[in-house]
């Protein structure tokens, strides 16, 4: 990779973990875990009341714990995310995820897990066509 891209990403990401939220009214924030080979990043969404999703965060963490979820968390509360302000959040439906918007959030806050999880794990066994 060139030095100029690497130096672009760095600055890109820079500016996705300062950005402040106070103009921005989310109605719903996801929160969810993806790995990439041994690393594992943590992830939050907003989406506004007109459809529009940003980008929040994204944290590096050993795993989907809940003192790594409270930390990104927390730090979305100190860049202007008001907590007392009522949110859906949607999870994957892990404990921890749950735990931290709790202590952060508190529990007025309704918690759903995605659909696309349910899905997955719901989904009955493809059919076999048989000859």
């Amino acid at each position: 990779m060139s030095r100029e891209a690497a130096e672009a990403g760095e600055e890109a990401l820079k500016e996705l973990v300062e950005r402040r939220f106070e103009g921005i009214d989310l109605l719903v924030i996801y929160i969810d875990g993806m790995q990439f080979g041994e690393h594992h990043v943590i992830s939050a969404v907003g989406e506004d009341g007109a459809g529009h999703k940003h980008v929040l965060s994204m944290q590096q963490g050993a795993t989907e714990n809940a003192a790594a979820v409270e930390d990104l968390m927390e730090q979305l509360v100190a860049r202007g995310l008001n907590p007392k302000v009522k949110r859906l959040f949607v999870i994957d439906g892990a404990k921890a995820l749950r735990a931290a918007i709790h202590t952060v959030f508190g529990t007025q806050h309704p918690v759903q897990r995605c659909r696309n999880h349910k899905i997955i794990f719901l989904r009955p066994p493809s059919k076999v066509l048989r000859i």
